[in-house]
Order: C-alpha cells, then sequence, then structure tokens
C-alpha cells in the first residue's frame, strides 16, 4: 500500500482505489474505485490549478521507479530535481534540496534528461513556479505553431507512458 498525508488527511492506494481517512479516525471518510480516482484528477487538474488547466497534452506521471533522472543548468548551477510529470511539451520539477537557488518565470534553463542510458539536452523557459515545483516548457517543441517535438524526446515521452500504464495494469 501507498500512502500520502497532506495536512489532516491521509490518502491510501490499494491498487484497487484509494481511501480518504481523516486524522484519528478508525474508518476512512470515503473510498474511491480506480474510475472514480481517475475523475478526482482530471478534477483537481482541471479545475484546482491556478488558472485552470492550461496544458493540452497528456502529462505522464513520474515517480523515482520511472527511472528519469532530471538536472536543471541556469547558468553555472546544477540543479538536481525530482520530476513529477512530462509531456511533449515540457514538465513539472521539484527542486530536490529545497534551500537551492529559485528560478524565476522567463528564465531559460538546460534541462538534461537522462533514462536508460541515453542523456538528451533540451532548450527549456520555467513558465510556472509554484510552492511545489516549476513548470518548465521545452522550446523545441513549439518553435512552429503545431507542437512538433524533438524525436529523441518523443520517443522517451512514450517510453515512459509505456511504463507508466503497465505498472497501472499490474496494480
Amino acid at each position: 500500500m501507498t500512502e500520502l498525508t497532506l495536512g489532516a488527511l491521509r490518502i491510501v492506494s490499494d491498487g484497487m482505489g484509494v481511501s480518504l481517512w481523516t486524522r484519528d479516525s478508525a474508518t476512512p471518510a470515503a473510498t474511491l474505485d480506480i474510475a472514480e480516482v481517475d475523475q478526482l484528477i482530471e478534477f483537481l487538474v482541471c479545475h484546482a490549478l491556478p488558472g485552470g488547466n492550461r496544458r493540452q497534452l497528456f502529462r505522464v506521471p513520474l515517480s523515482p521507479e520511472s527511472g528519469l533522472s532530471v538536472r536543471v543548468h541556469v547558468g553555472d548551477a546544477t540543479l538536481a530535481t525530482i520530476p513529477r510529470n512530462i509531456s511533449l511539451t515540457g514538465m513539472l520539477v521539484e527542486l530536490a534540496d529545497p534551500e537551492g537557488p529559485p528560478l524565476a518565470l522567463d528564465d531559460r534553463v538546460k534541462v538534461v534528461l537522462e533514462f536508460e542510458g541515453t542523456v538528451q539536452t533540451r532548450v527549456g523557459v520555467v513558465c510556472r513556479c509554484t510552492e511545489r515545483g516549476y513548470g518548465l516548457l521545452f522550446v523545441e517543441s513549439l518553435e512552429t505553431e503545431e507542437v512538433l517535438p524533438p524525436p529523441a524526446l518523443a520517443t522517451l515521452v512514450m517510453q515512459l507512458q509505456r511504463r507508466w500504464s503497465a505498472r497501472r495494469r499490474l496494480t
């Protein structure tokens, strides 16, 4: 089982759904099956983010098991990150060291993606700053009016999506 605590709320996943517990409760306040979890995620992504969901492409959720390592270079600094999701046009990362130098909107950064022995470097722009992390836009994916990511990036995102999908089917 996987657990997450947010304030007074404890969220427990058993692979078949999610139970929501309040602090000191002996029984869950609510239990959601997988379809209801998907509805909750869609609701949160579309309505709970400031300005709504401006991102139009599927974002692959990332966990440490995904195998993706991401470093962000800004100026002379190299920032280790915790990647949270990735799409063909960008990604969300958290800084591994919260005391690290903050990024600002519109900062240009170099994003180094390492997966299964392959390393690729992308130019990114900080397009979102939150308490939890930074949204990075991959500049090369949007050089025209169409979304045209570099082939190596598209391949990486598809590999991560397949891995994420396989893990979901097993739970």
